[in-house]
């Protein structure tokens, strides 16, 4: 078994995120803006730390960070209360491919998430593991 390259750990750690979305008459109570997440991935016995990330969150991205450079993702959500659930899998350049499933509870200007994900790539046999995310909201979004 060939270990997962750090660079397909980068693919997993670009999902998680928030959102001001409307559920029926409720709102979800978080806090539309940038948000910074930590996130601590467990895959093949080891957990690694991997650095804070920034997300712009806003209502049409509830699990932004999908569209990164060399990924095509299709994403399911599904919003109930303050929680986001969700599916995705993603193409990943050179004929990898990440299947991943989902949760995030937001309370204000705070969330905390956890994903389990598959990776296959070429020539690599397929990677089972987990992420836990903290976020923190940090402002507003800045433009580019």
């Amino acid at each position: 078994m060939k270990p997962i390259s750090w660079g397909a750990l980068g693919v997993v750690v670009c999902l998680a995120g928030a959102s001001s979305v409307a559920v029926a008459d409720k709102k979800v109570n978080i806090t539309t803006g940038m948000w910074e997440m930590t996130a601590k991935v467990t895959m093949m016995g080891h957990t690694m730390d991997m650095p804070a990330a920034q997300h712009c969150i806003t209502e049409k991205d509830l699990v932004p960070g999908l569209n990164q450079p060399g990924m095509k993702c299709k994403l399911t959500q599904k919003v109930t209360a303050s929680t986001v659930n969700w599916t995705t899998t993603c193409a990943v350049d050179g004929g990898g491919q990440m299947k991943g499933v989902g949760k995030i509870v937001y309370s204000g200007k705070e969330f905390t998430g956890s994903m389990e994900m598959t990776m296959t790539a070429p020539k690599m046999e397929e990677q089972k593991g987990t992420m836990t995310m903290n976020g923190k909201y940090v402002g507003p979004c800045t433009k580019k």
